[in-house]
């Protein structure tokens, strides 16, 4: 009779707490804990706000947040042109025996002249990129513990280990390979196409675009070996997971009496709740890495198009050494691109991922 009492007892108190920490608006009995609540205040956008935005309010919203992104370069490309269509009124009005005594002499002068305007533009994104990473890396180290402790809420423990694991460990790697080599590899790429700017046996743009495309090959390759490994890696430990939480609620159903279904919907109650917070968390973390590296990205593009059309501007005004400066640099900016594009996706991915696993289970 005592057991029974206190089986009972038991039961009501596990079930009271259950549905005392039910989330909801109305209640307002659930009391999230204040580091997830600093994850989620951290982002410029709730991903309640989110939802309820129209095309134009998310427009807007991007727009201020990328504002006078895409104004340097828009400013050296109009430089750019003013230099190339100025060479090339002077070579048109030049004679073709002035023309001859100079050689190649005004085509390196022209060239130098482009590079020395541009090169501040590149080297001040690869500064950007570099605190960038460091950010992200700084972010990751803070947010990835918040976010585990979310999972292990909902029942994910063994995903939680592989994110707070083997990505978090990738996600270091990452940043500090592209720190302390990426950067520099940048670096030598400016230098190479400068030095391509001479006539040297060494072909140096051949070379600036050889590094280019294998650079981006080999983040490729690492890009869908990582994926794969995280995505198989996760699978399995949800499925380890999945197993154990409805293993966990046949136990808790089938051994309390009378009210262990109660208790097992309750909690099924209380798991979907965490989960639309790990949701908002995730959400919020996903924000911040996209506003990060957003500007970079856009910068990236901008400059690459704009810097297209100079190289057609310099064919189109006979400056071959000018055009073959310009389509290195759009090469560099690939390289570049091909990075910030590696290490977003990457983490991006990979928090969605984490979102999306466990949501279809009970």
């Amino acid at each position: 009779m005592k057991k029974g009492c206190f089986i009972l007892l038991f039961a009501f108190l596990l079930c009271s707490a259950a549905f005392a920490a039910q989330p909801g608006a109305e209640t307002g009995l659930f009391e999230i804990p204040p580091a997830w609540q600093q994850t989620m205040d951290e982002a410029p956008l709730t991903a309640q706000e989110f939802r309820s935005m129209s095309l134009r309010d998310l427009w807007d919203f991007f727009s201020s947040q990328l504002k006078g992104t895409v104004q340097a370069p828009i400013r050296l490309a109009a430089r750019l042109a003013g230099i190339l269509v100025l060479a090339g009124v002077v070579k048109s009005l030049c004679s073709e025996k002035a023309l001859s005594g100079l050689g190649t002499s005004f085509d390196i002068i022209v060239a130098v002249s482009v590079f020395l305007l541009c090169s501040p533009l590149l080297l001040q994104m690869i500064q950007d990129l570099k605190a960038s990473l460091e950010n992200c890396r700084t972010y990751l180290a803070v947010f990835i513990p918040v976010f585990t402790s979310v999972m292990v809420s909902c029942g994910q423990a063994g995903t939680a280990a592989v994110y707070g694991g083997l990505f978090l460990g990738f996600a270091n790697l990452i940043a500090a390979l592209l720190c302390n080599f990426g950067v520099p590899i940048l670096q030598l790429l400016l230098v190479l196409n400068a030095c391509g700017i001479m006539e040297t046996p060494v072909d140096f743009s051949a070379l600036t675009r050889g590094i280019a495309k294998w650079g981006r090959w080999l983040l490729t390759f690492c890009a869908t070996v990582f994926g794969t490994l995280l995505t198989l890696q996760s699978v399995f430990a949800q499925s380890t997971d999945t197993l154990a939480l409805k293993t966990g609620k046949f136990l808790l159903s089938s051994s309390i009496p009378v009210v262990g279904k109660a208790v097992s919907d309750a909690m099924g109650s209380v798991l979907a709740g965490v989960k639309l917070l790990k949701g908002s968390v995730g959400f919020a973390a996903i924000l911040i890495i996209a506003l990060t590296f957003l500007p970079l990205i856009i910068k990236c593009v901008v400059s690459q198009f704009l810097f297209f059309i100079g190289e057609i501007i310099a064919g189109a005004t006979g400056n071959a050494t000018c055009g073959k400066l310009l389509r290195g640099m759009t090469d560099y900016l690939q390289l570049q691109l091909a990075m910030v594009v590696f290490f977003s996706f990457v983490v991006v991915s990979t928090t969605v991922l984490m979102i999306l696993l466990g949501n279809g289970s009970a």
